[in-house]
């Protein structure tokens, strides 16, 4: 993080970035953007996309591996990695339609809270442990077969 703020003041840009640190409870600074972007190059999971669509918030964002995969059929724009024009097209076009976007996101926020609910991952855990433990031949490797 730092490394990149020194990018942007460097370039004499950081009049037009707002560095948020880090929030124990970011639900306020989702409530305050128009818009989140994240012209990430790669992120493993988009867990700040997840919460800025949890909250309604409209999302941009690249569309590598991790986030592709968990941003389908949600109401986010997804845009190539590393293509400045169709970050920048996406941008001005959230920003023209904001207003229409916001009642489809609004919509959609029940939805997405419900698909990453933290609780629906521990009760599956957790029965598995069961298993594990009421069973535990089943939850077994099975034996390699080669001689």
């Amino acid at each position: 993080m730092r490394e990149s703020c020194e990018k942007i003041r460097c370039r004499g840009l950081y009049d037009l970035f707002t560095i948020i640190p880090f929030q124990a409870d970011p639900r306020r600074v989702y409530a305050a953007v128009d818009t989140l972007v994240m012209p990430s190059r790669w992120e493993a999971w988009g867990l700040v996309a997840v919460e800025a669509l949890c909250s309604g918030t409209p999302l941009v964002a690249s569309s590598y591996l991790g986030q592709r995969e968990s941003r389908a059929n949600t109401p986010a724009v997804m845009v190539p990695p590393e293509n400045p024009q169709a970050l920048a097209e996406a941008m001005s076009a959230a920003t023209d339609t904001r207003r229409d976007k916001s009642a489809r996101y609004q919509a959609f926020t029940a939805e997405e809270c419900a698909r990453f609910d933290s609780r629906k991952s521990t009760n599956r855990l957790l029965e598995f442990m069961h298993t594990v433990i009421d069973n535990p031949r089943k939850a077994s490797r099975p034996k390699s077969t080669a001689a």
